[in-house]
């Protein structure tokens, strides 16, 4: 999967389009390279444990140049008790 950031906005692909920009057709027969340059970049989706855990909104990770999704600590207003 893919993603490109446009106006702040992230939208992700499952497949690379045929058309972009410049590009009338087989954009998506280009390299990973000419993709990066164009703003795709891969999505990771790191491992987390959902029953602890849940993702946070799609991010771009700049030091890594991929779109990923912050792993987030539950919280609990309730003792174990409570519940």
């Amino acid at each position: 999967m893919k993603a490109i950031q446009i106006n702040g906005a992230i939208k992700k692909y499952t497949t690379i389009p045929k058309a972009w920009g410049n590009t009338i057709g087989g954009f998506d027969l280009l390299s990973s390279t000419e993709w990066e340059a164009a703003g795709f970049y891969d999505v990771s989706t790191p491992a987390y444990d959902s029953n602890t855990q849940y993702l946070g909104d799609l991010e771009f990770d700049s030091e890594n140049n991929v779109f990923t999704y912050p792993v987030i600590n539950k919280t609990w207003t309730q003792t174990v008790a409570e519940l």
